[in-house]
C-alpha cells in the first residue's frame, strides 16, 4: 500500500491543476480523494458557533479527510492516493500518517 499524497499550497498554487494532470495520465497509477465540505453551503450555521466550535468542526474535517484518504488507500494497494488540502492542514496529515 502506497501512503496518500497530500498536495498541500496557498490558494491559487496550482495544487488541483496538477492533481488532474497525474489522474489524465494513461497509466492509471493516481486516485483523486476528492471528498469535501464547504463550510460556506453545507453547513452555514458555523456563523452561529463560537470560535472554539468552528476550530473543533474544522479540525474534525481535517482529521476524517486523512483518515478516509487512509481507507481509500488500503483498498487500492496498487494505487496512490491524491489529496489537495490547505497549507494549515499538513502538519495534521503528516502526524495521522505516522506508523
Amino acid at each position: 500500500m502506497h501512503p496518500p499524497i497530500f498536495v498541500s499550497g496557498p490558494h491559487g498554487g496550482g495544487k488541483s491543476t496538477l492533481i488532474k494532470s497525474l489522474i489524465s495520465s494513461k497509466n492509471n497509477m493516481f486516485i483523486e480523494n476528492n471528498f469535501d465540505i464547504d463550510f460556506t453551503t453545507d453547513f452555514p450555521s458555523i456563523a452561529n458557533l463560537s470560535s472554539f466550535e468552528r476550530s473543533l468542526i474544522r479540525l474534525y474535517h481535517r482529521f476524517f479527510i486523512a483518515n478516509y484518504a487512509n481507507v481509500i488507500a488500503i483498498k487500492n494497494p496498487i494505487r496512490i492516493i491524491l489529496k489537495s488540502i490547505s497549507i494549515f492542514c499538513i502538519h495534521l496529515c503528516r502526524l495521522l500518517n505516522r506508523k
